[in-house]
């Protein structure tokens, strides 16, 4: 990795030959080279605090990040507010696991200088390792704006608001990524698959015509593929490709919940149920997995196991707002509004934000809500475009 300017204009004037060797070594990428003159350095001369800071990189790029948190804190206590030390330290806790404090500096060296981009990159992954997804967003908004051709912040950004149930504003996410990095699957075929949970066949299409040509024997480009021909209602068809994906990936709910849905709808039921109770197997060991299973108990009306299922998920997988907001919608259906209700306002709580469907706009809008513990569900909120009333929770969208 290349050293930030910031670290070239912070450190001191003076230069030895043998901090200069060192320097080299790390842009060379020899690191533990840098790593056997540093150490020289720091012994000689443990007043240094340069080379203490460098010897702390060097240990990091090594990937020695133990050793690189002692120095790089004995480094700290004698330089006051150095951004690239805080950003090395972030780093440093997040490879080994230790987010809290990589969440701590990681926030420091961007409070010092915003422009370290692989700082906000850093925070944005602890951030949703930690299940902190509202937050992870939030945080990301600001750095996509900063740096708007960057394809992993979107990336982290988009998987974030998955995980809140979020789905329009992250097929914006994943379009731009689509449009930073044509040749990444993943961008493509989620983009793809966003639209078609959005219902947007027909803006979906083209994107998965691509993903076929560029990707054709992908199992992600052939379950596109079997989603918009069921999606279009082409039964037999669609059965294929989900079986060839099953093929391909012998533990996809999405493909075993598709062909449950199909065998019901063409009249073969224990077959179905075959394929569900696999489903559930698979998401009992894997929690994350849970959408696409729930949304086969909604297609084939099976309502007592989707409520069922969304009330254990909602405990295992607690910190994902869109499980809340399904289970929110169930609720609504079944006319049991005051819990209705709770799971919303724990879905607002985990997003940090009201989003609201108006329909005389037509869009979604996102109302920033810093108390959602406070959300009056019986009130309104007004659209941020055209200043109409809305009432809750009925205008609260379901994506």
């Amino acid at each position: 990795m290349a050293l930030h300017p910031r670290a070239v204009q912070e450190v001191g004037a003076l230069y030895s030959e043998e901090l200069e060797l060192a320097l080299k070594a790390i842009e060379e990428q020899r690191f533990e080279d840098a790593v056997t003159i540093l150490e020289r350095l720091t012994e000689a001369n443990p007043d240094n605090p340069e080379a203490f800071v460098y010897l702390g990189l060097a240990y990091l790029q090594a990937e020695k990040p133990h050793q690189a948190i002692e120095v790089l804190l004995e480094a700290e206590d004698s330089v006051e507010d150095h951004c690239v030390i805080a950003q090395f330290l972030g780093r440093a806790y997040k490879a080994i696991k230790e987010y809290s404090p990589a969440e701590f500096y990681l926030r420091k060296a961007i409070t010092l200088d915003p422009d370290i981009y692989e700082a906000w990159l850093d925070l944005g992954e602890v951030l949703y390792f930690t299940r902190q997804y509202g937050e992870a967003a939030r945080v990301l908004e600001d750095a996509v704006f900063r740096f708007p051709e960057d394809p992993a912040l979107h990336s982290i950004r988009a998987m974030s608001l998955y995980r809140l149930g979020d789905y329009t504003e992250a097929a914006r996410e994943w379009g731009a990524v689509s449009t930073l990095r044509p040749e990444s699957i993943v961008a493509l075929t989620n983009y793809a698959y966003l639209l078609l949970f959005l219902g947007m066949v027909d803006e979906a299409e083209p994107v998965v015509r691509k993903a076929r040509v560029k990707f054709p024997d992908s199992y992600r480009a052939i379950m596109l593929e079997g989603e918009l021909r069921f999606q279009r209602g082409e039964y037999q068809a669609a059965q294929a490709y989900f079986r060839r994906a099953l093929s391909i990936c012998s533990d996809s709910v999405e493909a075993l919940s598709r062909l449950a849905v199909i065998a019901h709808r063409l009249g073969n039921s224990s077959q179905a149920d075959e394929y569900l109770a696999t489903a559930k197997k698979i998401v009992e060991a894997d929690p994350p997995t849970w959408q696409r299973l729930c949304n086969a108990h909604v297609d084939l009306e099976r309502f007592d196991e989707h409520l069922e299922c969304l009330n254990e998920i909602v405990q295992q997988d607690r910190h994902s707002s869109a499980a809340w907001i399904a289970l929110a919608v169930e609720y609504t259906r079944r006319g049991r509004l005051d819990e209705a209700k709770s799971a919303w306002r724990m879905s607002i709580q985990l997003r940090g934000y009201i989003k609201v469907f108006c329909p005389r706009c037509g869009v979604h809008v996102r109302i920033p809500h810093l108390e959602p513990c406070d959300v009056d569900l019986d009130g309104t909120v007004q659209c941020v475009y055209c200043c109409t009333s809305l009432p809750l929770p009925d205008s609260l969208s379901r994506v």
